[in-house]
């Protein structure tokens, strides 16, 4: 009799162990249950909060509210994979960057998400959205050189990479809302060797031109000063040409009264001292 009482506690204490268990679906996000046990995935998301599961039954969340997502080197941000982009220019030169992603699930898309990827969130966004992302930039990449992207290009680079990648899982329901450089894009040395020295004689010309123009601007001036004072002697000489009254009038004005002086020898003479 007792060992039957015990039989059927045990199996009662099983039962409200197993209709206890469950999980918390944490705010922010949608649960999808799974049953391995022939139902397969349920069709409507579960809302946030507590949510049972039966036996063989476990639930996967997805975020439906904005996550950023970093794919970086080894040792950035404090990870342990290196996850950098790696990706060409035209040349076939290849760089390094790291890159951060925005995305979201749509609530109701996420039992769809689960039954195409079988992944949850991380597997998903660090496997075939990081593979998507990192293509999409060797695409845009390939169409330009390295110096167009060191100089600028980059940030085209990087947004239509993002137009490729929303494009392509839209249709899933998977929102890519940004992508962006974490830092600085990572070049070959020589790049950055010759991109600086072409910059630095680039500035040096540009000095140059300066130098030569303010050197321009200096000798014009000079020559107009010299027109200036050619022109204004010849409109005096012309002057006192026309009006000899007015080189009377100058002698006068400057005579002090003395008489003049001459000295020679009686052949040549020259008066000395008709005016101070």
């Amino acid at each position: 009799m007792m060992n039957k009482f015990k039989s059927i506690l045990l199996i009662g204490l099983a039962s409200l162990s197993l209709g206890a268990c469950g999980k918390i679906v944490e705010a922010g996000s949608v649960g999808v249950k799974i049953s391995n046990l022939g139902s397969g995935v349920q069709e409507v998301p579960l809302q946030s909060g507590w949510q049972m599961t039966g036996i063989g039954e476990r639930i996967v969340e997805y975020p439906v509210t904005q996550k950023v997502y970093t794919f970086s080197a080894s040792g950035q941000d404090g990870t342990s994979a290196n996850e950098e982009i790696i990706f060409n220019d035209k040349t076939g030169l290849t760089m390094a960057g790291d890159v951060a992603v925005t995305a979201r699930v749509q609530a109701a898309k996420a039992p769809y998400i689960f039954t195409k990827y079988r992944m949850s969130t991380e597997e998903l966004i660090h496997g075939p959205i990081r593979n998507s992302i990192r293509s999409a930039i060797n695409i845009q990449a390939g169409k330009l050189t390295a110096e167009e992207i060191y100089t600028g290009g980059k940030s085209t680079l990087i947004a239509q990479a993002l137009l490729d990648v929303q494009k392509e899982y839209a249709k899933d329901g998977i929102d890519i809302i940004n992508l962006d450089w974490v830092g600085a894009v990572r070049y070959p040395e020589s790049v950055t060797a010759a991109i600086t020295l072409k910059t630095t004689k680039m500035q040096e010309a540009e000095a140059a031109k300066a130098d030569e123009a303010r050197a321009i601007a200096q000798a014009n001036a000079k020559v107009a000063e010299a027109r200036g004072d050619a022109e204004a002697t010849r409109i005096r000489g012309e002057a006192l040409r026309t009006n000899p009254q007015i080189l009377q009038q100058m002698w006068i004005d400057k005579w002090t009264g003395d008489l003049p002086t001459y000295v020679g020898n009686g052949q040549t003479m020259m008066m000395v001292n008709p005016t101070r």
